[in-house]
C-alpha cells in the first residue's frame, strides 16, 4: 500500500486546548501522545484514537489550534476545588497532574493534512439512540466503565438552534459485523458550559446528576464533556 493510499482519520475540531487536554487526560491513567505540527502557519495539537465500528475500527483525529507549546509535556488535572487546569511542563514529574507527551513533527503526514482539510471518507452512520435525557446516557455508560475501565467522552456540538450531547456506545460481534455502533444522544436548548457531569444513585436519596467544574468528590461517577465544532458520525 502506497503512502498516499492510506485513508485519513475522521477529524474532530475541539473548542480549545482545555477541551483537548480533557479529552486526552481526564478520567484515565493511560499514557497519551499529543502530536504537534504546523499547518498553514498555525500550531496544531492533535490526539489520535479510534472507535470499534461496523467493520474494523474508525480512526479519530481530535485537534485544536493552539499557541506554540511551551514544553515537551502537557499536564492536566480536574480534581482541584477551583476547577480543571492544564499546564505545559519540561518533565512529567508533578504527581498532581496526568501528563501527555508532546511529539513535534517537522511536517505532518499527508493523512493528517487530509484529515484537517476534510478529505476523509464519509463514515457510515452509527445507529442513533434518541435518549430521554442526559441521565439515561450516563446510566448506559456505567456498565461499560465497570467492564472496560474506560470512560467515553460526551461530545457536545451545535446543530441548528439546538445542542447535541452524546456518546459512542458499542455492542461487539453483531451478525457479520465486528460491532454494532450506537450513538446515544439527547438535544439541549443551551450549551452545557461546565466540563463534567457527576452522577450517583442510592436507595435513600435516589438518582442525583449535576454538571460540575471538577472531579473532586469521589462519591460520584464522572463523565467528561468535550466541545467540538461538529461530529461527522452524526448524520
Amino acid at each position: 500500500m502506497g503512502r498516499n493510499s492510506v485513508e485519513a482519520p475522521v477529524a474532530l475540531k475541539v473548542l480549545d486546548l482545555m477541551d483537548l487536554a480533557r479529552l486526552a487526560l481526564a478520567l484515565t491513567d493511560e499514557p497519551q501522545i499529543l502530536w504537534h505540527f504546523k499547518l498553514d502557519g498555525k500550531h496544531v495539537l492533535a490526539h489520535l484514537s479510534s472507535y470499534i465500528y461496523w467493520s474494523g475500527d474508525i480512526p479519530i483525529l481530535s485537534y485544536a489550534f493552539v499557541e506554540e507549546p511551551r514544553g515537551m509535556f502537557l499536564g492536566y488535572r480536574s480534581d482541584g476545588q477551583a476547577g480543571e487546569e492544564c499546564v505545559y511542563s519540561k518533565a512529567p514529574d508533578d504527581p498532581k497532574y496526568n501528563f501527555a507527551s508532546i511529539v513535534n513533527l517537522r511536517r505532518p503526514p499527508k493523512l493528517f493534512e487530509d484529515s484537517l482539510g476534510g478529505k476523509f471518507k464519509s463514515p457510515m452512520a452509527p445507529i442513533l439512540m434518541d435518549m430521554e435525557d442526559v441521565s439515561s446516557i450516563i446510566r448506559a455508560m456505567l456498565p461499560q466503565v465497570v467492564k472496560d475501565g474506560t470512560s467515553m467522552p460526551l461530545w457536545q456540538f451545535r446543530r441548528g438552534e439546538e445542542f447535541v450531547i452524546g456518546s459512542h456506545f458499542v455492542f461487539e460481534h453483531y451478525y457479520n459485523f465486528d460491532s454494532l455502533p450506537l450513538f446515544l444522544y439527547t438535544k439541549l436548548k443551551r450549551r452545557v458550559d461546565l466540563p463534567f457531569i457527576k452522577y450517583n444513585a442510592s436507595r435513600n436519596s435516589g438518582e442525583r446528576i449535576e454538571f460540575s467544574k471538577n472531579t473532586s468528590d469521589p462519591k460520584f461517577f464522572y463523565a467528561k464533556i468535550i466541545n467540538i465544532e461538529d461530529f461527522p458520525l452524526f448524520p
